[in-house]
């Protein structure tokens, strides 16, 4: 190859390795659910909370002692607030407060989901992975695809990129991962550049692939170095 070859060729591979080393960050990864959690609509669900001062004073009290907070959370849940139902589903999933319960936690973040909170709706799906019950998962994350909204477009299309690939689920994942990463998912657009440069959506995309790699590498050095970049990921929904 000769040098004049050789020096795009050389770019083009730097900037491919950036781009992988910063988007295996844990630091990102971090970031990455921190944001789709920001994306939810808590405020929301908040507005529609029968009494926000019992919500408080409940929530203050099970952080800092779960066994005498659950009650009245669960008290809280059975009169229709929907964070109410969240911690409840939380605290039966992971045994805090109460007994762990895998099935009463679905059935929480399910009536969550059900009445409309998006965050319900990343944690029952989230569950049903564990359980790899992935049918399940993407008729779950299908209702914030179909709304157009970022995380439920990300995580239907890794749904769609489970086996068995046939192309007609490939082209549903490129396309929920393209969408998502126009909204701002910056993990939809790191996908979407590992795929599309490994030729998984064909090679005469990987030219695009190529071109996302710069940019994608940018953005993710970028978030990496804000504040609090290390803070582990949390699912403490707090209202």
């Amino acid at each position: 190859m000769t040098g004049f070859l050789r020096r795009p060729f050389e770019w083009l591979r730097a900037e491919w390795a950036a781009a992988r080393a910063a988007a295996g960050s844990p630091k990102l990864q971090a970031r990455l659910e921190e944001w789709r959690l920001a994306q939810t609509n808590d405020s929301e669900m908040l507005e529609r909370d029968p009494d926000l001062q019992a919500l408080d004073e409940a929530t203050r009290l099970w952080r800092s002692d779960p066994k005498s907070g659950f009650p009245r959370l669960a008290a809280l849940a059975g009169r229709g607030s929907i964070m109410s139902m969240l911690l409840v589903g939380l605290s039966y999933e992971q045994g805090t407060g109460v007994s762990e319960d895998r099935d009463l936690a679905e059935q929480w973040y399910r009536l969550a989901f059900e009445e409309g909170s998006q965050k319900g709706q990343l944690l029952l799906g989230q569950l049903y992975e564990t359980w790899s019950e992935f049918t399940k998962c993407e008729q779950v994350y299908a209702v914030g695809a179909d709304s157009g909204w970022a995380p439920g477009l990300y995580h239907l299309a890794r749904m769609r990129l489970l086996p068995p690939r046939t192309p007609s689920r490939l082209e549903d994942a490129r396309v929920l991962l393209e969408q998502a990463a126009a909204q701002g998912d910056l993990g939809a657009q790191i996908d979407l550049m590992r795929l599309l440069v490994r030729g998984r959506f064909g090679l005469r995309r990987i030219p695009s692939g190529l071109r996302l790699c710069f940019d994608t590498g940018r953005k993710c050095e970028a978030l990496t170095r804000m504040t609090g970049a290390g803070r582990k990921p949390t699912r403490s929904l707090r209202p």
